[in-house]
């Protein structure tokens, strides 16, 4: 996959992480190692990440399924779910000082956000992406099983019940 990495840290310390207070990247596929099962089995097992879903947006099709870092609403949300259709919230790995994820570990959607002087001030919505979410969603399509699996691997793991909704 094309694309540029972006970090600035001096435009994303003045501002706070807007972009990252506001909801957290989607990863990518190419962002797991070349053994994708096991790579997001232990991802979803250490809390971190989480499976998150588009609905589907015609009555012909499926709900996507994506993995995402968790949200960290508030010290009272612990532990962090492992299935998490939630919308909107702090980055778990946004710190005071930025994202403690060194560049090429952050999700290819926050590595392709451009921050942009001239927008500052306006929010997480004028900073430039150059990875829609979309496309993303497209990426992972073909790798739901990968993702069911992997989640139930990791719910096994932690001794939780499994997910109720039908698709996983």
């Amino acid at each position: 996959m094309g694309h540029k990495d972006y970090e600035n840290h001096a435009l994303c310390a003045a501002c706070g992480g807007a972009c990252c207070r506001h909801m957290p990247g989607a990863t990518h596929p190419s962002d797991w190692r070349d053994d994708l099962l096991s790579s997001l089995a232990d991802a979803l097992t250490s809390r971190r990440y989480a499976v998150d879903w588009r609905e589907a947006e015609r009555s012909d099709d499926a709900a996507v399924y994506f993995i995402r870092p968790v949200v960290s609403i508030s010290p009272r949300y612990e532990p962090k779910p492992v299935i998490d259709g939630s919308w909107g919230g702090q980055c778990t790995f946004l710190t005071g000082v930025g994202c403690e994820l060194p560049l090429i570990g952050r999700p290819l959607s926050c590595r392709a956000m451009e921050p942009r002087e001239k927008m500052f001030g306006r929010g997480p919505e004028h900073c430039w992406a150059h990875a829609s979410h979309r496309s993303i969603l497209l990426a992972w399509k073909p790798h739901q099983s990968v993702i069911r699996v992997a989640a139930r691997i990791a719910l096994q793991r932690l001794g939780l019940p499994s997910w109720d909704r039908e698709e996983l």
